[in-house]
């Protein structure tokens, strides 16, 4: 194999050296500021507010989120349970209902703030390993 000389002399290392380490710089610089957005309270909104309508785009059918995402009431939850191929009479009772309800559950959940949705989730976590250890004990005697 030949051996490729990249660098002719000792200054053309130095050079392509400092040419690195301000393309280096100029990466970090450009981190940090994507780094000391996610600090902000705006972007984590913002971000916590996209993976939540995420998540329930690829959870909830099209024609509910429509029907949420509507003013709400009599017309949204009349929107859900009209639809063809809705299923029967308690599903579209219970779609009715979803209809009805979610738009104002979802104007008393804005009121909430982050962190404490993340301590609730926390708590019913912990309560819900708590129980599996539980079952798990009760298994074990048995």
């Amino acid at each position: 194999m030949k051996k490729i000389d990249r660098f002719p002399d000792l200054d053309a290392v130095r050079a392509e050296k400092m040419r690195l380490d301000a393309v280096r710089r100029a990466h970090l610089a450009r981190l940090e500021e994507h780094v000391s957005a996610f600090g902000e309270s705006h972007f984590q909104r913002a971000m916590a507010k996209d993976a939540v309508g995420s998540i329930a785009k690829s959870i909830i059918p099209g024609g509910v989120m429509g029907a949420l995402a509507s003013t709400g009431g009599v017309a949204s939850g009349l929107g859900l349970v009209m639809g063809p191929g809705k299923g029967g009479w308690s599903k579209r009772l219970g779609l009715l209902a979803l209809g009805m309800l979610a738009p104002s559950l979802v104007q008393k959940l804005e009121a909430v703030s982050l962190p404490r949705i993340g301590h609730e989730l926390g708590v019913s976590f912990e309560r819900l390993k708590e129980h599996m250890r539980e079952r798990k004990a009760e298994r074990t005697q048995r």
